[in-house]
């Protein structure tokens, strides 16, 4: 396929096969994400206090 591409281009292309996750989230934070966003979800559904989804969103390390 990068042959392929290269000849169309006029370019050299490759393609890295080997790490398919780097497509979309490696570092799996969309899923934790999401996770917390459904917890929080049944939490409140459950009548747990604010305070404690507060607390629960402190321990995410949210910097790169």
């Amino acid at each position: 396929m990068a042959e392929e591409a290269s000849a169309k281009l006029a370019s050299a292309v490759t393609i890295d096969v080997v790490r398919p996750a780097q497509a979309f989230d490696a570092g799996g934070r969309a899923r934790a994400f999401g996770a917390m966003v459904q917890a929080l979800t049944q939490a409140k559904e459950a009548g747990l206090d604010p305070q404690a989804g507060e607390d629960a969103l402190s321990f995410i390390d949210w910097a790169d």
